[in-house]
């Protein structure tokens, strides 16, 4: 499936936020990476800037941000080089002061799916938070090449190809039209009796507001389904384990009758984080529920974060 820049398709593209922003298939596994990594190695996580089109930007944002942050007036110190001076629509156009520079509509990497403005990275190149995060990044084909050439360390740009070794492209690339699809962050809880199964909250509906966590999530009658979990556990002794199981319920019922393998994940004492995932098929009248416990009382789950995807074979 070909793509034109600010049209690409929504089946070539991926979310990555709870926000829905989006990014290429390939750049939004390598973005949740990068994600993971910077956590797992500094203790804090990226997110896209917001409010606005941060990550993926259609055809119709890329004229939208040119119009709020250009005008036609010339000023003092301008060029193309700079990033002061776009010519689009048979127009010069010419930065406002104060204002964020823009690419002509058209031509943005936004607008093909592969940038991402980074929130919180500092002032300068030494800050810390802009350090590390280039990093991790960088060693996943990000780039603030185009970025710093007019001064803007939160404008980072993927190759568009590059992925972890052995990860899959989000599911998202090939999608039938029936499809559902649940994500969430969850506030952080506690797991307090050892070897208890306790049921994880892991979505929301597409376009609902995350008012209160799915305990249990349904397909689109029979089907096909990829869930992706990412855990954060304080207070996991080294060598310990928790397990995650993912369960097949009737509807209406709170009897198991499908299990599907358990993932045992290794304890590090302090911060822990996981990722486990399943695939599978779910009949129609049956619900999909994720369990986890551990031989530990008390240990905290921090976060959770996850994303099942749903679609009809």
């Amino acid at each position: 499936m070909s793509r034109r820049n600010g049209k690409v398709p929504a089946a070539q593209r991926a979310v990555i936020d709870d926000d829905g922003r989006t990014l290429l298939a390939a750049s939004a596994r390598a973005w949740e990476w990068v994600c993971d990594e910077v956590e797992r190695r500094h203790g804090w996580r990226p997110c896209p800037s917001s409010p606005g089109a941060t990550a993926y930007r259609t055809f119709a944002e890329q004229v939208s941000i040119l119009e709020a942050n250009y005008d036609h007036t010339p000023r003092a110190g301008l060029t193309v080089g700079n990033g002061g001076i776009r010519h689009f629509a048979g127009q010069t156009w010419f930065r406002k002061p104060t204002k964020a520079t823009a690419a002509e509509p058209g031509t943005s990497n936004h607008g093909w799916a592969k940038a991402v403005d980074v929130a919180d990275l500092g002032a300068k190149v030494t800050d810390t938070r802009y350090r590390q995060f280039a990093d991790v990044a960088t060693e996943m084909a990000w780039s603030n090449t185009e970025g710093l050439t007019v001064g803007e360390l939160w404008h980072w740009v993927h190759d568009g190809a590059t992925v972890p070794d052995g990860a899959a492209l989000a599911p998202h690339t090939k999608r039938p039209a029936m499809t559902r699809t649940y994500r969430r962050t969850s506030e952080p809880f506690t797991l307090a009796e050892a070897g208890h199964w306790y049921q994880l909250p892991v979505g929301d509906a597409d376009g609902e507001t995350h008012k209160r966590p799915r305990a249990a999530l349904s397909g689109v009658g029979r089907s096909d389904f990829d869930a992706e979990l990412r855990l954060t556990l304080t207070g996991l002794p080294a060598g310990a384990t928790v397990q995650v199981r993912y369960v097949q319920m009737p509807e209406g019922s709170d009897v198991s009758d499908v299990r599907y393998a358990v993932d045992e994940l290794i304890g590090t004492h302090g911060d822990t984080f996981a990722r486990t995932g399943c695939k599978g098929t779910l009949p129609k009248g049956k619900r999909l529920i994720v369990l986890v416990r551990t031989a530990t009382a008390g240990v905290k789950v921090t976060r959770v974060q996850s994303r099942v995807d749903f679609w009809r074979p």
